[in-house]
């Protein structure tokens, strides 16, 4: 599906039906980075899945004046009411996309009815940022049939580098950086700080939420969104270990079960138990 906001058009997907969840992509991906992962896990739920493509990333195109952050927020914004109306929603976001959702609680706490981050940015500039150090936990010997001009990316953000991990990788991640628009991207890098990035954080918020970091996380670390605890008060956090930025990849087991806990703890009719 497509729409048209302010010049731009909006690729989307929806699945499901019941209570609308947004679904936010990180930077220079696209909704194969999320819907892969997060459509078995809600395959049970009461969710209408709203999987949203971000300005210049997947089948969005790349409108140079809304190449910023503050642009994209009400960009979104707009497309909230566009295509969920004034209904309450859940959000998800990973990496920039937690970024962009900590900006929807920023600015409409009482709509939001729960957040699951993975990863999120809260700190723009990258020199600003309290990372981990980067270190490869599991290894094991298997073929690179294909892309292997991406393996090394692969090998510098994964921690658990194994052909699951890397079937997962080629599936969710190297498809949207191989459609993500460069110049748009290196555009919004120009502009990726929120004007109210100081309080982004400082938002009380009193709805369920799963904060999931990567311990071994070396584009944004586990440091930086701890300050979200004193602020949102149903915080669920997990820092994981042998996990980096693609936490989803590197742990999926665990990823599934919190996601578990989350849908149980933001409806307990959320989600329909079965056999597996």
């Amino acid at each position: 599906m497509k729409t048209v906001i302010n010049d731009t058009t909006i690729h989307y997907e929806v699945n499901g039906s019941g209570t609308p969840m947004l679904i936010i992509h990180g930077l220079a991906q696209n909704i194969d980075s999320m819907q892969i992962p997060l459509m078995p896990v809600l395959a049970a739920a009461n969710i209408q899945q709203i999987y949203v493509e971000l300005p210049g990333m997947g089948e969005s195109s790349a409108n140079i004046g809304v190449a910023s952050s503050d642009a994209i927020l009400a960009l979104l914004e707009t497309f909230i009411n566009q295509i969920i109306g004034d209904q309450p929603f859940y959000v998800v976001g990973h990496s920039y996309g937690g970024y962009l959702a900590l900006g929807l609680i920023h600015d409409w706490p009482t709509r939001i009815l729960g957040a699951f981050l993975t990863c999120p940015v809260t700190i723009a500039d990258a020199p600003d940022r309290h990372v981990a150090h980067h270190y490869v936990a599991v290894q094991t010997d298997f073929p690179v049939k294909y892309n292997q001009d991406a393996f090394a990316a692969f090998k510098d953000m994964n921690v658990n580098l194994n052909a699951d991990a890397w079937s997962a990788y080629q599936l969710q991640i190297l498809p949207g950086l191989q459609q993500a628009d460069r110049d748009f991207i290196h555009l919004l890098r120009k502009h990726y700080q929120f004007s109210f990035e100081s309080s982004l954080m400082q938002t009380p918020f009193k709805q369920p939420v799963t904060l999931l970091l990567g311990r071994q996380d070396n584009i944004v670390g586990f440091q930086d969104q701890l300050p979200l605890l004193n602020n949102f008060s149903r915080l669920t956090l997990g820092i994981v270990d042998r996990a980096g930025h693609n936490l989803s990849q590197d742990q999926p087991k665990l990823f599934k079960d919190y996601w578990r806990h989350f849908l149980t703890s933001i409806n307990n009719d959320a989600f329909t138990p079965h056999a597996e």
